[in-house]
């Protein structure tokens, strides 16, 4: 018997979705109680050996390997073990920060990593006797599954019109990947995500992954600054999974009561918003600070006079302080005031800004010759940056024009739909959700949704290797988390029951 039949005949048939609250508490099977501390002992082995015997490159390709092989026994695990892997590059395994018009080399060894992870979970779940297929149907078959399919379909003939104009091989399926990833994480978060609690715990797995990794960067970069007695900066893409989580955190600190739950939130949050600060990402703080802005007003819009009250209290306080405080961190010549400085500047004299707005006119030219599906995957842009002179990329530091670039106004009219029926499933029944559970985290996953929306202004978050994995699968709780029967009124089929 293989292991998947082994383990699915442990756990008993797929149950009716009425019935997996009673699943989602059931204890794992005894002989997979087990396996898990044997195979991660001989796993560990493995990967020592790799890494002795390889170095770091071929430790991570192990490491991946030994993940993908473990989706067959655990698939649903697996999801929170490759936000682990990632947090795992960002850490021990990045040797340049993933700026400029070169790859950094490691990116290869990340992507074979990611692949493999990717490609052994789908083929566990595919397989899987733990998936509920007709419940998985139904979720598919809502108005983000759809659109979700067809975000698909327009990436394929993109990538075929990239193959056609002559685009280099490489780049297509490079940029092809990091696109599929999304649709394909989706998919996975809908098919193992069976109820509210089994979302609620891999939201929690994977908000201490990230915190454990913010922390490996705050304790970093402060030592480095206090070695080089100045601001020590440096960019890695645990950012944008540090303002997501910082966001999930605050949610649990405004919704959550227990007492235990409120400082583990408070923790996560703080060390993530540090990371963000030290790293000096103004884009994730923005991004945090205008998803909190959000959330924090659906959630106190309930009670309508505390939020009145707040309003008249605090927008006048703050309007009184901000230019003080603002004055006084930047004449600061401390390290307080050397991260300030990062955070206050002039718009129109930020090089960065400059150099985005000079690549935005650039795509914009190019779309207009090309508006279908845009100069396909692959393709380059050339622009002058500011400093540098010209620059000449295959990617865009803006989503939006990396979507319209790679797969034209077709591509920008499917996302925007997938983003209005997204938006649409995960306001639908919310004010009515009677569980505190259930509420903080499908305000949690909004928030993160936000998150991404406001993100993808500087860069192509939903299409990135790197982290596209990550969102897809928030998007596909979202689905999880409007679909769960523990509210008043039943979520189906896109639409709030009546």
């Amino acid at each position: 018997m293989s292991l998947v039949a082994a383990i699915g005949s442990a756990n008993g048939r797929a149950v009716a979705p009425t019935r997996f609250r009673a699943a989602a508490g059931a204890e794992p099977a005894a002989g997979l109680a087990l396996l898990r501390p044997v195979y991660w002992i001989g796993a560990s082995i493995v990967a020592g050996a790799a890494l002795y015997f390889g170095g770091i490159e071929a430790a991570t390709i192990a490491i991946a390997a030994l993940i993908a092989l473990w989706a067959f026994a655990e698939p649903r695990a697996t999801l929170w073990l490759a936000t682990a892997f990632m947090i795992y590059l960002f850490v021990f395994f990045q040797q340049t920060a993933p700026l400029g018009e070169d790859l950094p080399a490691e990116f290869l060894f990340w992507g074979i990593g990611v692949a493999l992870i990717t490609a052994g979970l789908l083929i566990a779940t595919l397989f899987s006797a733990q998936v509920d297929w007709r419940l998985a149907r139904r979720r598919m078959t809502t108005a983000p599954g759809f659109a979700m399919l067809a975000l698909l379909l327009v990436i394929l003939a993109s990538t075929v019109d990239g193959l056609v104009a002559g685009n280099r091989f490489f780049v297509v399926a490079r940029q092809l990947f990091g696109c599929l990833l999304l649709p394909i994480c989706f998919f996975l978060g809908v098919a193992l995500l069976h109820t509210a609690p089994e979302a609620d715990r891999w939201m929690r797995r994977v908000s201490w992954v990230i915190a454990l990794g913010s922390v490996w960067y705050v304790q970093r970069l402060s030592l480095l600054s206090l070695a080089h007695r100045g601001y020590y900066r440096e960019q890695s893409p645990l950012v944008a999974y540090g303002g997501a989580i910082a966001v999930v955190a605050w949610i649990e600190i405004m919704q959550r009561r227990r007492v235990s739950l409120w400082f583990q939130s408070l923790a996560q949050c703080v060390l993530c918003l540090l990371a963000i600060l030290l790293m000096g990402n103004r884009a994730a703080l923005g991004s945090v600070l205008a998803a909190i802005a959000v959330v924090t007003g659906l959630i106190l819009w309930s009670r309508r006079g505390i939020a009145l009250a707040l309003a008249v209290c605090l927008i006048p306080v703050c309007a009184g302080l901000a230019p003080y405080v603002l004055a006084r961190l930047a004449e600061s010549r401390n390290l307080t005031g050397q991260v300030s400085d990062r955070f206050i500047f002039v718009l129109s004299e930020d090089r960065s800004y400059q150099g985005r707005v000079a690549q935005t006119e650039v795509v914009l030219s190019m779309v207009k010759r090309q508006p279908v599906l845009g100069a396909g995957m692959g393709s380059e842009n050339s622009f002058v940056m500011p400093g540098e002179g010209r620059l000449k990329v295959a990617s865009v530091d803006n989503g939006w024009g990396f979507l319209m670039l790679k797969m034209g106004y077709l591509g920008l009219a499917v996302f925007l739909v997938l983003i209005v029926t997204l938006l649409r499933t995960a306001f639908c029944g919310l004010a009515r959700v009677r569980s505190s559970m259930l509420r903080a985290d499908r305000l949690a996953a909004l928030g993160v949704f936000l998150y991404a929306l406001v993100s993808f202004l500087g860069g192509p978050i939903f299409f990135h290797f790197s982290v596209a994995p990550f969102f897809g699968t928030f998007l596909g709780a979202i689905v999880v988390l409007a679909d769960t029967r523990d509210q008043p009124e039943e979520v189906r089929d896109g639409r709030c029951a009546a």
